[in-house]
Order: structure tokens, then C-alpha cells, then sequence
């Protein structure tokens, strides 16, 4: 796992990043690839030990500006491999989760189980019923690592509210 810090000034104006588990302004990113970010180091560490390892080098050609396509059927071959790959992603990164799962690891699930709802919601579109499994497994995996009591904690307290 590599790390590199986040040189802001290098960014394009205007461009912010964000962590890739938990959406806060980003940090540090991922020395492998390059396009992933992280708040911390430790959210980059328990994304990799949980599927980052296994998707690193894949993520570079969805994550970066797409070719300038000379012909309409060039640019339609470069969608349909962008759409392949991002099913793929889902369903390797769905079945990572799952493995976490049957393990009883639901802290490593996390990362996993966000992935392939971030890649789902990216194949399918948000109103998409495609996107059930991958809530299911995030419920799962987050209800197995926070338990009933924390879930009931957050849902009264935010009720009380």
C-alpha cells in the first residue's frame, strides 16, 4: 500500500476530493492508482486490507478523463468497455463483501460492500431495483459491526430531534 498526500495546489481549480469511505475532504490518496482519496491513512488502510488490494490498478481507466474519440462508433466502444468494467467492479467488489460476511469480518465488508453500491448505482442509475443487493449488504455488514444497539441509539436520537 502507498500513500501519497494530497498537494491541493495541483489539483485543477475549483476540483475538491474526497474520501472514498466516508465522503470528507481528502487528504491522502492512494500511491497506486492515483485516483482514489482518503481523509486518513487508516481509511486507506482498511479500504485496501477490505478490496482496494484487488481493484487498485483497475479503477485508473474509470477514474481518469476519457480519450478524445475521433468517431461516434469509437466513443460508443469506449462507453460500452467503461459500462463492462464498472459491471464487473460491482460484481467482484459485491462478492468480496459477501466473502467478509460469511467470515463474520463486517468491519472489512464496509469498504467492500460501498464499492458495489458505488458501481452499481453507476451501471443502473439511482432508481434502479439493481441496487437492493448492494444496500443489503451494506445494512448487513454495518449492522453487524455497530449491532442493534448502536443502530437503536442513532434511530432515537435522531428521532428525538
Amino acid at each position: 500500500m502507498q500513500t501519497e498526500r494530497v498537494v491541493l495546489l495541483a489539483l485543477p481549480r475549483g476540483q475538491k476530493v474526497f474520501c472514498e469511505l466516508c465522503q470528507a475532504p481528502a487528504t491522502v490518496r492512494c500511491g497506486g492508482c492515483g485516483v482514489t482519496y482518503y481523509c486518513e491513512v487508516e481509511h486507506q488502510n482498511a479500504d485496501w486490507v477490505s478490496v482496494h488490494e484487488k481493484i487498485c490498478q483497475l479503477l485508473i481507466p474509470l477514474r481518469t478523463v476519457l480519450p478524445f474519440y475521433d468517431s461516434e462508433k469509437k466513443r460508443q466502444h469506449g462507453q460500452e468497455q467503461k459500462i463492462s468494467r464498472e459491471k464487473f467492479l460491482a460484481e467482484l467488489t459485491h462478492n468480496v463483501a459477501q466473502k467478509f460476511l460469511f467470515e463474520g469480518k463486517h468491519e472489512d465488508a464496509i469498504p467492500a460492500a460501498l464499492h458495489s453500491l458505488k458501481f452499481t448505482i453507476s451501471v443502473h442509475g439511482l432508481n434502479s431495483s439493481e441496487l437492493v443487493p448492494a444496500y443489503l449488504m451494506l445494512a448487513e455488514a454495518s449492522l453487524g459491526e455497530f449491532g442493534w444497539s448502536h443502530i437503536r441509539t442513532v434511530l432515537f436520537s435522531s428521532e428525538a430531534q
